[in-house]
């Protein structure tokens, strides 16, 4: 899944990292 690496750097400066 890459889809997840692009929401990674989105959730940095949210608290969505699983």
């Amino acid at each position: 899944m890459q889809s997840w690496r692009r929401l990674e750097r989105e959730a940095e400066g949210r608290s969505t990292v699983m």
